[in-house]
C-alpha cells in the first residue's frame, strides 16, 4: 500500500492534512493505493508515490485490470485501471473544488 505525495494531495510534502481540509469530502479523497509489485519500496523508508496531475495512474505501476484504493472515511473500493485521469487525479486531491462521484 503506497500513499501519494506531492502537491494537492493529503500528503503532501509540507505539512499534514486535517480532515476539515478535505473539503471536497472524506468519502471523495483516495487516501492509500495498493500498487503493482514494481512500486515495492522498503516499508520503514518513508516516502510514497510522486502525484502526476497529468497522468496519475502512472505511478502506480504494473496493477493489472484494477487497484485497490482506501478512503480518507475508511471505506475501500476496487478502482478499475482504466479510470479517466482526470477521475483519478479529482479523487487523489482533496481540496480541489471539484468532488466525483467514485467510478
Amino acid at each position: 500500500m503506497h500513499v501519494f505525495v506531492g502537491e494537492g494531495v493529503p500528503f503532501g510534502m509540507n505539512r499534514g492534512v486535517r480532515f476539515a481540509d478535505v473539503t471536497d469530502g472524506t468519502s471523495n479523497t483516495i487516501m492509500v493505493v495498493e500498487a503493482g509489485p514494481n512500486t515495492a519500496d522498503i516499508w520503514t523508508k518513508p516516502g510514497g508515490l510522486e502525484f502526476n496531475a497529468d497522468n496519475p495512474i502512472e505511478a502506480l505501476g504494473d496493477i493489472g485490470e484494477s487497484f485497490l484504493a482506501v478512503f480518507m472515511d475508511g471505506s475501500a473500493q476496487s478502482i478499475p485501471a482504466d479510470v479517466d485521469a482526470t477521475t483519478l487525479k479529482n479523487l487523489l486531491q482533496h481540496s480541489d473544488g471539484t468532488p466525483v462521484q467514485r467510478p
